[in-house]
This record gives structure tokens, sequence and C-alpha cells, in this order.
């Protein structure tokens, strides 16, 4: 099956054991600092897809570890799946 050139545009990776090994994209992109938390802190936040109540343990992160409260930026809808924009904004930001 071939790929369309927008699907090739997402790079996407999983959060778990593996996310902050050295071998990792996750933790390259941490090192460069373009990682999932300072995008999910920037001002254009960060795209994740997700089951709703997922986005229920990431608000408490970013209340707790960030005392921040969990903005939607946005929702694009791709079928049956949703991409939320989100953003933690704190009082750190300011």
């Amino acid at each position: 099956m071939k790929q369309s050139a927008s699907a090739k545009a997402y790079k996407i990776y999983g959060m778990g054991v593996f996310t902050l090994t050295l071998f990792s994209t996750a933790y390259a992109q941490d090192m460069s600092g373009n990682g999932m938390l300072n995008r999910l802190t920037s001002q254009n936040g960060i795209p994740i897809l997700a089951e709703k109540h997922h986005f229920a343990f990431l608000d408490v992160y970013c209340n707790e570890r960030l005392s921040g409260v969990l903005h939607t930026l946005g929702i694009k809808q791709y079928g049956a799946l949703n991409v939320r924009v989100i953003r933690c904004e704190s009082g750190l930001d300011q």
C-alpha cells in the first residue's frame, strides 16, 4: 500500500517504557528542546491522539507537576479518530 505525502509528514511515537532511553526518538527530541513537555507548554501546544478519558491523566500531570491548567486549542477529526491540540498553561509561562 502506497502512503500519501501528507501521511509521511507525521512522526508518531508512543509513550511508555522506552520513551526516554538514549536510542529513542523521544529522547533525541527532548535533548534538542523539541520534546513533548516543551511542546506541551509552548504557545502552539502539541497534537495528541488519545481516547478522551486519557486526557484526564495529562490534566493531573499539568496541574501537579507544572502548576498549570490543560487547554484544548483545537480538535481535528479523522474518521473515528480525534486529534486534540493541547497546551498546559501555567503561571510560570508569564
